[in-house]
């Protein structure tokens, strides 16, 4: 079987990269939402809420509480959309950007192998 590009180790590091630099991410929930936040700002165009709740597979309760949290944290801009009143239309904060730019940094950095990886050994003696 080939190896992967990517290992265990670094995919546990990336994680907590994602924990340390961007804590509003305490859920895969909120990762996936702010994914599909950054990937639209990255690429120049809106995204509703009706979009993301279409695109991700979760209930539109817990959802709204994502946005909510969010929004209250100053890290997405929620605004009605200009083509149709009845959505909303959200971006990121500069506060998102700069934390997702950081978060990007360091996981290049991890794919890269110049970051310390996760070293499972280190991790089940702490708790032996």
């Amino acid at each position: 079987m080939p190896a992967s590009p990517v290992n265990a180790s670094q995919m546990m590091t990336l994680r907590r990269a994602i924990e340390e630099h961007l804590p509003f991410c305490e859920t895969f929930v909120s990762y996936d939402v702010v994914l599909l936040i950054m990937s639209a700002d990255e690429g120049e165009t809106n995204i509703n809420i009706k979009a993301i709740n279409a695109l991700l597979p979760y209930s539109p309760s817990y959802m709204r509480q994502i946005f909510r949290d969010l929004e209250r944290e100053g890290l997405i801009e929620i605004s009605r959309d200009p083509r149709d009143k009845r959505n909303s239309v959200v971006k990121p904060s500069d506060r998102m950007r700069r934390a997702f730019g950081n978060f990007g940094r360091h996981a290049g950095e991890i794919l890269d192998g110049a970051a310390e990886r996760f070293d499972i050994r280190a991790a089940l003696a702490r708790i032996a």
